[in-house]
């Protein structure tokens, strides 16, 4: 993923852990569609908010990113990554260069889908290249054919923990 992408996606990212693009009253509302409005003109893109449903979507250079209550994984997710049973919070396809980000809540601890992930991309033929572990953030990377993944784990408030996959060309 270049820079640009990799910075949109995180503030986006941000958005959906913040609760911005879930409006509750009219100032929530007009906040929303400010940022919106700037989204747009900085990004080339079409912003949709969703507010009865609480999801937020966006479609252009390259990225559409779908966050909120009602998140599918992407139609040409690999396959061969193993998407934790758990709720889907967010999901981006980035096409420019075949990359994909979802995040998902999980009722495992830390701990447990850190252990998982590891023995899971063994088990799909993939082979670890590193992990790590900082307090309750823990990273694992693996790679196979031209792609690498990574899997970043931490504890959530609203649940035991939450994952964030990356998937990307080497």
């Amino acid at each position: 993923m270049n820079n640009k992408v990799k910075a949109f996606s995180m503030i986006i990212f941000g958005l959906v852990l913040t609760g911005a693009g879930c409006a509750r009253t009219p100032s929530e509302y007009a906040a929303n569609k400010a940022a919106k409005k700037l989204i747009e003109s900085n990004t080339n893109g079409d912003v949709k908010v969703d507010v009865q449903n609480n999801n937020f979507k966006y479609k252009g250079n390259g990225v559409d990113l779908v966050t909120g209550a009602d998140v599918k994984l992407p139609a040409d997710f690999p396959s061969d990554v193993y998407i934790n049973v758990g709720k889907l919070i967010s999901a981006a396809s980035f096409t420019s260069n075949q990359a994909f980000q979802v995040s998902i809540e999980t009722g495992k601890s830390a701990a447990e889908a850190y252990q998982f992930y590891q023995d899971k991309l063994k088990a799909d033929g993939w082979s670890i290249t590193g992990t790590m572990s900082f307090g309750e953030v823990s990273t694992v990377t693996a790679e196979k054919d031209t792609r690498i993944v990574s899997a970043m784990i931490s504890k959530s408030d609203t649940s035991a923990s939450l994952v964030t996959i990356t998937v990307s060309k080497k």
